[in-house]
């Protein structure tokens, strides 16, 4: 990350390791926003997990400038605008829940940050390869994704949806095994 302030103060996050975490209120402060790209990631634990994996699989060093955010859910109004401040060509990735609240934040970061954001590890094979880990959905589950099959947002992640339906199934981020590899994003 790279941030630049409405003084124009440069401030370079890249050195802090494996995480740092930035006051929500000093995001009003900001003009730029710079990176690769960017991994949102719903869910702290997750979060946790996936930068000491990355952090041990790069040998301590970050060899890319991508960006990895920690969401803890629904992304606050200091993280859209953080997002909104990338460059529009900066790709940026969602890893969420495969369920109706995953694809629901997905949506909502579309209308409001724009169809970069994508998927990350929230497809059918993610949800096969993990299965023993997936819970049934409950009836509310099954009436929600449902709905989100008519956001026109989400037209490409309806198969994985129809696949949640198909299968009544659905899977939390901790439930999904991490195997890191270089340049997966």
């Amino acid at each position: 990350w790279q941030f630049t302030t409405d003084k124009g103060e440069i401030l370079n996050l890249s050195g802090f390791t494996p995480s740092v975490g930035f006051p929500a209120t000093q995001t009003a402060t900001l003009q730029t926003v710079q990176a690769e790209s960017v991994l949102c990631i719903e869910n702290l634990t997750t979060f946790n997990q996936y930068i000491r994996q990355t952090e041990y699989t790069n040998s301590g060093t970050r060899s890319t400038q991508h960006a990895i955010l920690c969401t803890y859910g629904n992304p606050s109004p200091a993280v859209r605008r953080v997002l909104r401040l990338l460059p529009e060509t900066t790709p940026i990735s969602l890893w969420s829940d495969l369920d109706y609240g995953g694809f629901n934040i997905l949506s909502q970061l579309r209308r409001m940050i724009g169809e970069q954001v994508q998927p990350y590890l929230m497809d059918i094979d993610t949800l096969e390869s993990n299965i023993p880990r997936a819970r049934p959905l409950t009836a509310p589950d099954r009436t929600n994704l449902k709905r989100l099959l008519l956001k026109p947002e989400l037209r490409d992640v309806r198969p994985v949806i129809e696949h949640l339906l198909k299968r009544g199934l659905k899977l939390e981020q901790e439930g999904v095994e991490i195997l890191i590899r270089q340049g997966d994003l």
